[in-house]
C-alpha cells in the first residue's frame, strides 16, 4: 500500500483504507461517473470523499484512525466502547477495518447470497455462467 494511505468511511459500518495510487484512481473514476449524473447521486460521493483522511503508516506498520472517522463509521458500537479489537480484511481493492461482531453479522447475511454475488461478478468479468451439473447415475429421471 505504501506509506501514505487514505482512510474513508464506507457506506456500511467499517473503514476503508486505500493506498495512494488506488485512491487516486478510485476518486477519479467516481468523479467522472458522478459528474454527469443526477445531483442527488453526489451525496454518497460527499460522504466518502468529504470525510476521507490522508495519513501515514509508521515504521511499525501502524496507523492512527481519527476519532471523528471512528464515530462516523460507527466502528465501535456503544456497548463495546471499551473494546478496541478490530478485524482487518484485505479485499484486493482496499483494506477494510471492521468491528468483529459486525463483520460476523455481515458475513452471515452475505453467505445466503454468495451464489448470486459470484454470478454478478462473473457477468462483470464477461465469464459464461456455469452450466447446471449433469445428471449422475441414479439421478436420471425414469
Amino acid at each position: 500500500m505504501g506509506q501514505k494511505v487514505y482512510l474513508s468511511p464506507s457506506l456500511g459500518r467499517f473503514i476503508q483504507v486505500y493506498g495512494e495510487d488506488r485512491w487516486n484512481s478510485y476518486v477519479g473514476r467516481l468523479a467522472d461517473a458522478v459528474e454527469c449524473a443526477a445531483p442527488e447521486l453526489r451525496a454518497p460521493l460527499r460522504h466518502l470523499l468529504g470525510q476521507a483522511v490522508e495519513t501515514h503508516i509508521d515504521d511499525q506498520n501502524r496507523l492512527v484512525i481519527p476519532h471523528d472517522l471512528i464515530t462516523l463509521s460507527e466502528l465501535f458500537p456503544d456497548s463495546q466502547a471499551e473494546s478496541r479489537d478490530v478485524i482487518v480484511v484485505g479485499t484486493g481493492i482496499c483494506v477494510e477495518i471492521w468491528d468483529p461482531a459486525r463483520l460476523a453479522e455481515h458475513e452471515a447475511h452475505e453467505k445466503t447470497q454468495l451464489t448470486e454475488m459470484w454470478s454478478a461478478i462473473g457477468a462483470l468479468l464477461g465469464a459464461p455462467r456455469p452450466a447446471a451439473p449433469a445428471a449422475t447415475r441414479g439421478d436420471e429421471p425414469q
